[in-house]
């Protein structure tokens, strides 16, 4: 296999007339990136670009210390233009702060929750499930900024989904949408079994609420790809879309170029824009 050179966002406009595309190269050290409405951030071990998709513009990079934290082990929100690193199977809570990454929690590294939803609601940071030590977790947790620690949030009723880690899910208002994603067997933790529910959680009641079973959902996990409240997945070369409010489930034909988008890159979608990065082989085109 060819060394990969370089990556590429592509900009794909969905019209009733089709689509078109416009390239951004971005250097091959970047390995994770972050949308935040017209910007896309993307990040390195130790720098960040900013990519405009409004005027094509790339920023100059803006180095940091990383501290010796390998960042590809952490999820990236925004929150109040700072940013924080969310350890992927831990507690861990990181602040860019003075160009530099520090830690902020008070918790530990307990890698119990491998998988999970990691999101922001109201300025604050949320994790939900999640995989470790043989167990799928339900638990839904909130990061406290003035004691620094993992809460667990209060739940007002007993009906709640199966613990799990790998879903997809939507934010819509108050209301946290989950969609399948995956379990563990209570009694063989070495059987995993793929989940085709929809549950909602409500952050004004505290409550659950099964929405229903959906048997087209066995693609949809965390790869998948969320924008307003849509759900987007590939399905057999096929692009599938699953209405959060109707819950219709649509399939569209776009062409080769999305099937090579790379999962490493969040994908984007902006004021009817559609954004994501390829990977292209050395001599590829």
């Amino acid at each position: 296999m060819n060394k990969l050179r370089i990556l590429l966002i592509v900009f794909l406009l969905i019209t009733s007339y089709g689509y078109s595309f416009q390239e951004i190269k971005i250097p091959e050290k970047y390995t994770q990136s972050l949308n935040d409405k017209k910007i896309i951030y993307f990040f390195s071990e130790s720098n960040l670009i900013k990519v405009d998709v409004e005027s094509n513009k790339v920023s100059k990079p803006l180095e940091f210390n990383n501290n010796g934290y390998n960042i590809n082990n952490f999820e990236i929100v925004l929150i109040k233009d700072k940013f924080y690193f969310i350890q992927n199977i831990g507690g861990i809570v990181l602040e860019l702060r003075d160009k530099k990454l520090i830690r902020i929690d008070k918790s530990y590294e307990h890698k119990m929750q491998l998988s999970s939803s990691i999101f922001t609601y109201n300025n604050e940071i949320y994790r939900y499930g999640g995989y470790g030590f043989f167990k799928a977790f339900d638990l839904l947790l909130k990061f406290d900024f003035l004691t620094h620690e993992w809460e667990a949030i209060k739940i007002n009723n007993k009906n709640i989904p199966n613990g799990r880690f790998d879903c997809a899910y939507t934010i819509n208002d108050s209301v946290f949408t989950v969609i399948g994603g995956t379990t563990v067997d209570r009694f063989n933790s070495e059987n995993k079994i793929s989940l085709n529910d929809i549950w909602s959680f409500s952050f004004k009641e505290k409550k659950w609420e099964k929405i229903m079973d959906f048997k087209g959902m066995r693609n949809i996990n965390s790869n998948s790809f969320r924008f307003d409240n849509t759900i987007l997945f590939i399905n057999q070369n096929l692009i599938k879309t699953l209405d959060i409010n109707s819950f219709k489930l649509s399939s569209f034909d776009v062409g080769s170029t999305y099937l090579k988008h790379n999962s490493n890159f969040n994908l984007h979608f902006y004021e009817g824009n559609f954004y994501f990065v390829i990977s292209r082989n050395n001599g590829e085109r």
